[in-house]
């Protein structure tokens, strides 16, 4: 679910019996309240027998969301769950009803995921139920542990071989776990390259604009550049649409025993079969950036992803290579417009702006060569 943190029960609306204003400056979420009373009358019937009853165990908070673990006493037994519950962004009828129809999309994506791996034995997330007019959706609580945690605890210094091997399986796993994900709903759709480079300038400009980035006209201009040599290797077989999570990382992973679980799916689009992959393995690469991870292990780490995905895939595929760059872009965006960290955040997201900037200068110093791919 990625690291939250957790709420006192006095300061959030959404314990039961609590009732505090929200500041004039925030927009409201679902009320908590109504789902429970939902929960406890026919909102499981189907999934759990009922009567059911509801435990509030844990209160926390994520960005954009409120989540809740409770505990549910039916006829069957006991279950442990989550209630998500959305923060809408922004006032208005049409905005609430696009949130609605997300939380919507998003228990249907859960449900086809977990209908189909659990016919194959592949764990996975069990969605209950979708309150969709409280912008909630409740969620059968997965056992393991977040795959980032994993890997700050195993994966620093100097790991067994062992150890190693046993990571290198679970990345492997990550990278066949998109494979199968991708293949759940066909698309005959083609991913437009000239979207790929408008999302890419999007953010190019941006940095140019913000003076915390130290970007130049000419950085921006040189990227682009090295963006459209790079695309005359890029095949149209590459451009197939497929699903894309849109938000796979290690804090949205769980490792189960020796298979991987994968939460969140409330970003779920169509895009390139890379978007994934290549959020997954510029995300591995930021852990280099700590001095207890070794780049040498990283790279480990990062090549059974991709054999994981596809055997002989490498770092050099053109579109690949483009997707890396892509999401590289956002990271570093993301590291010089924050301005709500604490101090040593702050001087961590510059050591990041820094890494990445040094890789922007080494990428922009090299031409791609035509006919220069990696393995398909």
């Amino acid at each position: 679910m990625g690291q939250m943190a957790p709420l006192r029960r006095g300061d959030d609306p959404v314990a039961e019996n609590v009732r505090v204003t929200a500041p004039a400056s925030s927009y409201p979420y679902g009320s908590y309240e109504a789902v429970l009373a939902r929960l406890r009358g026919d909102g499981l019937s189907g999934v759990l027998s009922p009567p059911v009853e509801v435990e509030t165990l844990e209160l926390l908070r994520r960005p954009y969301s409120k989540l809740a673990r409770i505990r549910l006493r039916h006829r069957d037994g006991v279950t442990e769950a989550f209630v998500k519950l959305l923060r809408l962004k922004e006032q208005g009828d049409a905005h609430r009803e696009a949130m609605r129809d997300r939380v919507v999309k998003e228990f249907e994506v859960a449900s086809a995921v977990h209908q189909t791996y659990s016919a194959h034995g592949w764990p996975s997330v069990r969605p209950l139920t979708c309150v969709a007019d409280e912008l909630a959706l409740v969620t059968e609580r997965a056992e393991g542990e977040e795959l980032l945690a994993v890997l700050e605890r195993e994966a620093t210094w100097y790991p067994s071989g062992d150890c190693l091997a046993r990571l290198c399986d679970l990345l492997s796993s990550s990278g066949e776990w998109i494979l199968r994900f991708q293949a759940l709903r066909p698309s005959g759709g083609i991913v437009s390259l000239d979207s790929l480079r408008e999302y890419l300038d999007v953010r190019l400009r941006r940095l140019v604009q913000h003076d915390a980035a130290r970007f130049s006209p000419l950085d921006r201009s040189r990227l682009l550049q090295y963006f459209d040599d790079k695309c005359r290797d890029v095949t149209p077989a590459d451009l197939r649409e497929v699903w894309v999570h849109a938000d796979f990382g290690p804090s949205n992973v769980l490792v189960s025993g020796s298979h991987v679980v994968v939460l969140d799916f409330a970003m779920t689009h169509q895009g390139t079969q890379f978007n994934d992959l290549a959020r997954m393995y510029t995300q591995l690469e930021a852990l280099a950036a700590k001095p207890q991870f070794r780049m040498a292990t990283v790279v480990r780490l990062q090549r059974a992803l991709l054999e994981g995905y596809q055997p002989g895939l490498t770092s050099a595929h053109p579109l690949f290579d483009l997707l890396v760059l892509q999401n590289r872009i956002t990271h570093l965006l993301m590291t010089v417009v924050r301005d709500d960290a604490g101090v040593l955040a702050r001087v961590y997201n510059w050591h990041l702006a820094r890494r990445s900037r040094r890789w922007v200068r080494e990428l922009i110093a090299t031409k791609p060569r035509s006919g220069s791919a990696g393995s398909n």
